[in-house]
């Protein structure tokens, strides 16, 4: 099963997928500025902070039944961008981009501050 929706304006995104027996689950961020928070059934799991490429292994942090990943982009000065990938099986099922770190913000070089994009991901396991 597989839903997915976005809106732009407040940048926020649900997307609901469906796992298959010992699915493995890994999310790729890069570009990131300034910070990305990454959170697993509400727990903090891992922060990616600029500049830097993340790589998490979701199924450390998933438990049967239902799962929530979110992705929240903090930013303090200036710019903001991001770039994140989340592979079932190592195949590419939800990713997005928003600009290009030092080079362009995101949204047309936005200097919104505080919490600045979220995306949520239903993962039935």
């Amino acid at each position: 099963m597989f839903l997915k929706r976005a809106l732009l304006g407040s940048l926020f995104a649900c997307s609901l997928f469906t796992a298959a027996d010992a699915s493995t689950w890994t999310l790729h961020l890069s570009g990131i500025d300034d910070s990305m928070g990454v959170y697993v059934n509400g727990s903090l799991v891992s922060t990616c902070n600029v500049g830097k490429t993340c790589s998490v292994n979701l199924n450390n942090f998933l438990v049967s039944g239902p799962n929530t990943l979110k992705l929240i982009l903090t930013n303090k000065t200036s710019g903001w961008t991001f770039d994140y990938k989340l592979l079932k099986d190592g195949v590419n099922v939800l990713s997005a981009k928003c600009g290009t770190l030092n080079v362009t913000g995101c949204l047309g070089n936005q200097f919104d501050l505080g919490k600045v994009y979220q995306v949520q991901v239903n993962i039935l396991n």
